[in-house]
């Protein structure tokens, strides 16, 4: 008997102390790789309104398909593709489908350097001697 509970104790501690991920659905980024999302995901035909919204956001870090160091997303930091920035759900051109794409209107946070306006130099004159 108490083989039974020490045995049943060892079990109930490995699944209290899992790290396994919540349940979540894949959704892949257009040109890019697979996130995975809580929520109803960007989906459906372009011509009706989408199943979902719901798309990776700035540093949510791939699931899947991340195989390329060209995609948009890769980072040589982690070695894997992390949300560069909130990604949208749209029409893609490519299919006429909803889908997930990179947010590139994102506003920069950069502020841009001000400028300041040259002075003015007049040009030489030459006087024609008489």
């Amino acid at each position: 008997m108490q083989l039974l509970a020490a045995t049943f104790l060892v079990a109930a501690t490995a699944l209290a102390q899992s790290s396994d991920p919540p349940s979540c659905t894949p959704v892949s980024v257009e040109h890019d790789a697979t996130y995975c999302i809580d929520g109803a995901i960007c989906s459906g035909d372009g011509t009706v309104p989408p199943a979902g919204t719901a798309c990776p956001v700035q540093g949510d870090i791939a699931s899947a398909s991340c195989d390329n160091v060209y995609l948009p997303s890769y980072s040589i930091e982690y070695g894997n593709c992390v949300a560069p920035t909130d990604a949208i759900c749209q029409v893609l051109a490519t299919s006429g489908a909803w889908g997930c794409v990179w947010n590139t209107t994102t506003p920069s946070t950069t502020t841009p350097a001000p400028t300041t306006p040259a002075p003015t130099t007049p040009a030489p004159t030459t006087t024609v001697a008489p």
